[in-house]
């Protein structure tokens, strides 16, 4: 058995990110690309209810890394597909796990071809990668990338670094703007699909988000401004900018790719911080870091969907989000929207506008309505007593002993005041004031005559 020591030989493991600058068209098939030797793709589509054929081409030329591949580097790469086929994977294994771990492949390449300085490559999506197929026909993933052993050789006239061979171990799908070399999907045996030329490599992004920055800025003859870094869990770039005769800023700027334009959200100023930890803390493994928070966790959750490496689907399976539950939150939601709609309809019939607190509105606009209805039913009682009982000492005397709901209505205040005036002991504290019923006012059944008393010494 033929085995490979990957640790501690002069060659090791490269992964070469390799971007497709995707092109869904037909100007080649995948039939077009020869088939590998001892390849049954009939019978292998027969086993899949949802066969995807893809071709990806990749040019020789310099890479984003700065490598320069030659022909001869792609034609090892072609030549080995057609030999032995070549496996694909979302995304690369580690090199430390190549010689121990297996991965179920992604994608199998079973065939390859050589057409001037450009290789092709022809896979068969697996019929278990239900959501790479789903990815690449949305252009959600439209970008790959060759891993294994390249050959280098330094260009001792340009001093640069040429790829003059290269032992493939797979090629793999990647997310959206990773920096590596140009490559296209120039064909898929699928129906009814259309498509245009999209560029998506990372040194594109760069530049555009340093395009975007410069209108941001406002950048002047001598200023500047460059892209420290990106971050793609949460779709943010670090930014330096430097005025004239004014020290460097670094600001935080998120940014979304809407149309493959890109925009730029609201700056936050930072700073650079360099911290120097254990790496493994006394006492304890270290178990991955520091626990993120829950912005951090929905960012990095954002990144991962904006990269298609999860779905919303997986999200909510993980989440155990049945649909009874989403209609119980979508009916929370529906209240919320009508209250908001009857609150603005209340700040409308209120007067609110601008930074005025309608809740303060509100309990003015109560206390002011209390106070008027206070004093219409003040003068509704102070009525009935005029009519019913003469003299001031009198009056108030009765409207102290007087005890009513707010907002009683006449006829009750003259009830309650009959029961005071044909009180035994409330006569005798009034023998002495004048006392006045006056007629058409309290129950039908009165008996009080209307005389007025007046004491009188014998």
């Amino acid at each position: 058995m033929k085995a490979r020591i990957l640790a501690g030989e002069q060659k090791a493991i490269h992964g070469e990110i390799d971007n497709i600058s995707a092109m869904l068209a037909t100007s080649i098939s995948p039939g077009d690309i020869p088939l590998a030797q001892n390849v049954d793709v009939e019978q292998m589509k027969q086993m899949d209810e949802d066969p995807l054929e893809v071709v990806v081409e990749i040019p020789a030329g310099k890479s984003k890394r700065g490598w320069n591949y030659t022909p001869k580097s792609l034609q090892d790469i072609v030549e080995y597909t057609k030999q032995y086929t070549l496996n694909g994977f979302l995304g690369h294994q580690r090199p430390e796990d190549v010689s121990t771990e297996f991965v179920p492949p992604a994608t199998h390449w079973i065939g390859a071809e050589m057409r001037g300085d450009k290789a092709y490559f022809r896979g068969l999506v697996d019929a278990d990668a239900k959501s790479l197929k789903r990815w690449i026909r949305t252009k959600r993933i439209q970008e790959v990338s060759i891993f294994g052993f390249p050959d280098l050789r330094k260009n001792q006239t340009t001093g640069e670094m040429e790829v003059v061979g290269y032992e493939p171990l797979s090629i793999d799908w990647t997310p959206l703007h990773r920096p590596g070399m140009p490559t296209k999907i120039v064909g898929m045996e699928m129906n009814d699909i259309t498509g245009e030329q999209l560029d998506g490599t990372f040194e594109k992004l760069r530049e555009d988000l340093r395009a975007a920055a410069k209108d941001y800025f406002s950048i002047g003859d001598h200023d500047y401004v460059w892209v420290r870094s990106i971050r793609y869990d949460n779709n943010t770039a670090i930014m330096e900018y430097e005025q004239q005769n004014q020290p460097a800023k670094l600001y935080s700027i998120p940014f979304i790719i809407d149309n493959q334009e890109v925009k730029l959200g609201e700056k936050t100023e930072v700073v650079e911080k360099k911290i120097y930890e254990p790496a493994t803390p006394a006492g304890e493994m270290n178990k991955g870091g520091k626990k993120m928070d829950f912005k951090e966790l929905i960012s990095n959750l954002n990144g991962l969907l904006q990269t298609g490496k999860v779905t919303y689907n997986q999200v909510f399976g993980e989440m155990a989000i049945t649909p009874d539950k989403l209609a119980g939150e979508m009916e929370e939601i529906k209240e919320a929207v009508e209250a908001k709609k009857i609150l603005g309809k209340v700040k409308e019939a209120l007067g609110v506008t601008g930074e005025m607190d309608v809740i303060e509105v509100a309990k003015n606009s109560k206390k002011a309505l209390e106070e008027s209805s206070q004093k219409d039913f003040t003068k509704t009682i102070d009525k009935v007593v005029e009519e019913k009982v003469t003299g001031e000492m009198a009056q108030g005397l009765v409207k102290k002993m007087l005890k009513v709901e707010d907002g009683a209505t006449e006829e009750i205040i003259a009830g309650e005041i009959d029961k005071i005036l044909a009180d035994d002991l409330m006569k005798k504290v009034l023998s002495d004031k004048h006392i006045d019923q006056g007629p058409g006012i309290g129950s039908a059944t009165s008996t009080t005559s209307g005389l007025r008393s007046k004491r009188a010494q014998i």
